[in-house]
């Protein structure tokens, strides 16, 4: 397993299963207890950003695939302003 660094992952372009691009991580919660990332923030992209207000935060339950090229996540449901919000996989 490659390990990443915080700067490799702030700026990830983030896509959904479906492969519709979802946007960017521009941040992540991690737990001081086990110092593992629990969720990460994502900037939607231009088309999302009407939809969505602010950022979308994306548990890592979610996550399905993370490298240094991309984040691929589960995009059936992300979270809004901590409120869960379906996203359409046709959204590109």
């Amino acid at each position: 397993m490659e390990l990443l660094q915080d700067k490799e992952i702030k700026n990830l372009p983030v896509y959904g299963k479906s492969g519709s691009k979802i946007g960017r991580v521009v941040g992540f919660d991690l737990d001081p207890e086990s110092q593992a990332i629990v969720s990460y923030y994502v900037k939607p992209q231009q088309v999302i950003k009407g939809i969505f207000e602010g950022k979308l935060i994306v548990s890592r339950e979610q996550v399905i695939e993370i490298n240094k090229e991309k984040m691929i996540v589960d995009d059936s449901v992300v979270q809004s302003n901590e409120k869960k919000v379906k996203i359409a996989s046709s959204i590109s």
